[in-house]
């Protein structure tokens, strides 16, 4: 029995010694697994090992960067994985190198909130929320998490992917793979944020927001726009309409009798027929000439002074789509005359003013005011003139009385 015994045990120190392979497992059906002996060689079995490696298997430190968290750069995000839109939002960083110069300041890009398909399981313990900005074909530019606690385990699994940072800049770190970055933003108390960013077509992306809205307002091309600047192409849209003919203000045409009494030369309310798009609907005002010939037209809004500054800010941009240059442009007040209208933005007391005026009918309106003033002066000196003579009739006619009172003395 001995001889056996030690046939045995030669044959499971064999077996034992042997490398097991991937090839080698099989699963038996109440889900535990048996080793099949296999007859390959070392050399065999390390080629067949390697064989059924994964695709995107990498060597430690050399991973690639193509998305973040299952979303792929140049690929649009899928409807799925969006939770909520969150607006039109500024971004904390611009990718080096990278400026933006558009006429509406600051820089919005769309940003959505998403579930993406593979999150980190330190990530998830912590609900950690995920978001990305997107071009105009819903294609993320880049992607990052919220601040998240305990970072020391996910940058340890980020330096095993990735090995050492590319490049460290005071309390951040990034990792270069081709166009495609990743920032690692260490905050305070062990906490970090990670930012994914496709530079390329970042750069892109603000090339198109770094031309001009005039030019893309004249040429028609208005399918890349943010929503400010969709409200701005459609405000110069409607002050366009105001240059045709004889002149239009709100659906009121210049050159044309009214069809309504009104006292001359006073603003007076009135319902335009074609008011402003503003989501804070103001009030109109009418002036017109004794032969009710349209004199003015204004929209005015009452407000904080910060609301009222960013309607100016917003009809000042569409003016400059829609016209030429300024004759004056301040922060309370700006001008421009065209042809023979004359526009005016104006902040006082509280108040927005947006005023078009006939400039034929003003004039002739100031000329009006004058020769009122001239002859309200000239009769205010008339009557003061006639109040004196009749100072002077009452203090002669006081005096011979006195004089008829003294004779009997």
């Amino acid at each position: 029995m001995q001889p056996i015994r030690i046939a045995i045990t030669v044959a499971l120190v064999w077996t034992l010694a042997c490398p097991v392979l991937a090839s080698e497992w099989q699963t038996l059906k109440d889900g535990n697994h048996r080793i099949e002996p296999s007859m390959t060689s070392d050399k065999e079995a390390a080629k067949e090992t390697s064989v059924a490696l994964p695709e995107d298997h990498y060597d430690p430190g050399q991973g690639t960067i193509e998305g973040a968290f299952g979303v792929i750069f140049g690929e649009p995000v899928e409807k799925a994985y969006i939770t909520q839109p969150l607006g039109w939002k500024t971004p904390a960083n611009l990718p080096q190198g990278l400026t933006y110069k558009g006429l509406l300041q600051p820089l919005t890009i769309e940003q959505i909130q998403i579930d993406p398909p593979v999150q980190p399981a330190l990530l998830t313990k912590q609900k950690t929320r995920y978001q990305a900005f997107l071009d105009f074909k819903g294609r993320p530019i880049s992607i990052s998490t919220d601040a998240f606690t305990d970072a020391e385990g996910v940058i340890e699994i980020i330096s095993r992917k990735y090995g050492a940072p590319d490049e460290v800049d005071g309390r951040r770190s990034t990792y270069i793979r081709g166009d495609h970055r990743l920032h690692i933003y260490s905050k305070h108390k062990s906490s970090a944020q990670l930012v994914y960013v496709d530079v390329a077509h970042y750069e892109n992306y603000l090339k198109e927001r770094n031309r001009s809205l005039k030019r893309k307002f004249r040429s028609g091309e208005l399918d890349y726009l943010s929503p400010a600047e969709l409200e701005i192409v459609e405000l110069a849209s409607r002050l366009e309409a105001f240059r045709e003919g004889p002149g239009h203000a709100f659906g009121l045409t210049f050159g044309s009798r009214v069809g309504f009494k009104a006292v001359p030369d006073e603003f007076i309310p009135f319902d335009a027929p074609k008011p402003l798009n503003f989501s804070r609907r103001g009030n109109y005002q009418i002036m017109v000439s004794p032969d009710l010939m349209p004199i003015a037209v204004r929209y005015e809004l009452k407000g904080k002074a910060s609301d009222l500054s960013r309607t100016k800010d917003k009809l000042e941009l569409a003016m400059e789509l829609a016209f030429a240059g300024f004759l004056k442009q301040t922060p309370r007040h700006t001008v421009l005359s065209f042809k023979q209208h004359a526009y005016s933005l104006l902040i006082r007391d509280g108040k927005f003013n947006f005023t078009v005026h006939d400039r034929a009918e003003n004039t002739a309106r100031n000329n009006r005011v004058k020769q009122a003033r001239i002859a309200a002066a000239e009769a205010k000196k008339e009557l003061e003139r006639l109040a004196e003579l009749e100072r002077q009739r009452q203090a002669i006619a006081a005096r011979q009385k006195q004089i008829a009172e003294e004779k009997a003395f």
